[in-house]
C-alpha cells in the first residue's frame, strides 16, 4: 500500500497530520485516490476522510498536480514517519 502521493499532497497543503492517519484507516492508498480524483462518481468517498470541502479540494488539487509514480515496494517507505513505521508493522506480522 503506497501513501508516496497522498502523503506528498497533504504536505503540499500543509494538512498531513490532520489526515493521513484517516487514509491509513480507511485502506486508501494512492491507486485508489488516483481513481477517486478521476472519476467524479467516486469522488464523494473522500468526504469520509477530508470532510471539510476545502480542504478536500485542496488536497485533490495538490494530487492531481503530483506526477505519477510506478508501484512502490516497501523499501521506498520512509521508517522515520510514524505513520510508516505502524504500516510497516501491519505489512510485516
Amino acid at each position: 500500500m503506497s501513501l508516496s502521493r497522498i502523503q506528498a499532497a497533504l504536505d503540499n497543503v500543509g494538512l498531513r497530520n490532520r489526515y493521513l492517519q484517516k487514509f491509513v484507516e480507511h485502506q486508501v492508498d494512492d491507486e485508489t485516490v488516483e481513481e477517486i480524483v478521476s472519476d467524479t462518481t467516486l469522488a464523494m468517498n473522500l468526504n469520509a476522510i477530508i470532510p471539510v470541502v476545502g480542504h478536500r479540494i485542496k488536497f485533490q488539487k495538490a494530487f492531481k498536480a503530483l506526477p505519477i509514480e510506478p508501484t512502490s515496494s516497501i523499501n521506498n517507505v520512509p521508517l522515520n514517519d510514524p505513520v510508516s513505521v505502524r504500516i510497516i508493522k501491519c505489512v510485516l506480522i
